[in-house]
């Protein structure tokens, strides 16, 4: 699998999963959540959804949401992308430094 179509398969997840919070998510909890990179694993099974909070509700409940919404979303994911199989979705909070290795990591990868 190439690192080109990876990103463009990451960044399809992006869009989607960003858009279906904010339009088809019924928790509100959830509307709240942007969206700040995927990264998918090299054989396409495993997706790693990061966000940011746009309020000061707890990251627990947002994390229990997710959880929750899971299913749905990667349903949605199914509907919506011409993929032979939807990643798995694991939803993670970005942390700022976590977010500076990452783009460093990406920035070496354009390098090389």
């Amino acid at each position: 699998m190439s690192i080109k179509r990876n990103r463009q398969v990451a960044d399809l997840i992006f869009r989607e999963v960003a858009s279906l919070l904010k339009t088809k998510a019924n928790d509100p909890r959830l509307k709240i959540i942007n969206v700040t990179f995927v990264d998918l694993s090299p054989d396409l099974s495993y997706a790693t959804i990061y966000y940011m909070l746009g309020s000061s509700i707890p990251n627990k409940e947002i994390e229990q949401a997710l959880k929750k919404a899971g299913g749905f979303i990667r349903c949605q994911l199914a509907e919506r992308l011409a993929l032979r199989y939807v990643p798995k979705l694991d939803f993670r909070y970005d942390h700022p430094l976590e977010r500076s290795r990452r783009l460093i990591s990406l920035i070496k990868e354009i390098k090389e």
